[in-house]
């Protein structure tokens, strides 16, 4: 196995991670603020941005589980989510 098929594989995980932990964070009500580890709350009645009643940090839900400096442009390596044509 070669370097690049090591870290396409390890992309892959961390892609399904992110994934796991979106999922189980939604079932279970329960987001953690990844700041200080507390239990975050929804801003308002729209539950699209978590806040932080400690540490003050908030995040858009569609970018929860990422880390800071992540992207989802980094991730997929596309603007659309989708391989690009040389990716595939």
């Amino acid at each position: 196995m070669d370097i690049l098929e090591r870290a396409m594989g390890k992309d892959r995980i961390r892609r399904e991670l992110i994934k796991r932990i979106k999922f189980a964070s939604y079932l279970l009500d329960d987001y953690v603020c990844n700041r200080c580890g507390r239990k975050m709350e929804f801003e308002d009645e729209w539950r699209d941005i978590l806040v932080c009643p400690y540490c003050g940090h908030s995040v858009g839900i569609e970018n929860y589980g990422m880390d800071m400096d992540e992207d989802w442009d980094e991730i997929w390596h596309t603007n659309d989510g989708y391989p690009s044509e040389d990716e595939i």
